[in-house]
Parts: structure tokens; C-alpha cells; sequence
């Protein structure tokens, strides 16, 4: 797997609830897997107006794809926010 990069734009700010919508998040809570859903909630908020990195990196004894995830659940968010999906 490659290198992802993303920004996280700040003025995401006031629509964060919102992720609740993605179909990342949806699906996470759907499968009873909460505490995922929620520190990608969590890290997307602390990743405001900086850069999500991804190193394609996968590992079996540590969790890289919460990173991936994050770039998802960003890259979902925006979708909704500016009319791209509805």
C-alpha cells in the first residue's frame, strides 16, 4: 500500500457532528464497534488544519489503518458537507 496525505481543512469544524453520517463511522457503529468510531471522531477534530499521513504501512501488531480510516471518514465528511454525495 502507498502513502496517503491528507489535509484536514479547519473549516470542518462546525459540521465534526456530521461524521456520524459518513458511511465509515455508520458502519463502524453498526458493527458495535464504537470505541473506533469514536477516536476517529476524536482524531479527525485534532487533526484540524493539519496533515493526515498514512505510511502504507501494515503491521500485525499495531493498528496503522487508523489512519486510513481517518482520511475516509475526512474525505467522506467533505463529500456530504459540499453537496457531493447526498
Amino acid at each position: 500500500m502507498e502513502e496517503q496525505v491528507r489535509f484536514v481543512p479547519e473549516d470542518l469544524l462546525l459540521h465534526l457532528p456530521r461524521l456520524e453520517e459518513t458511511a465509515i463511522i455508520k458502519t463502524l457503529r453498526e458493527e458495535n464497534n464504537n470505541v473506533r468510531a469514536d477516536i476517529i471522531c476524536k482524531m479527525c477534530k485534532d487533526h484540524l488544519g493539519d496533515y493526515v499521513i498514512d505510511d502504507g504501512y501494515r503491521s500485525p501488531d499495531r493498528n496503522h489503518q487508523i489512519f486510513a480510516d481517518i482520511i475516509t471518514a475526512i474525505e467522506q465528511l467533505e463529500a456530504i458537507v459540499y453537496g457531493l454525495i447526498d
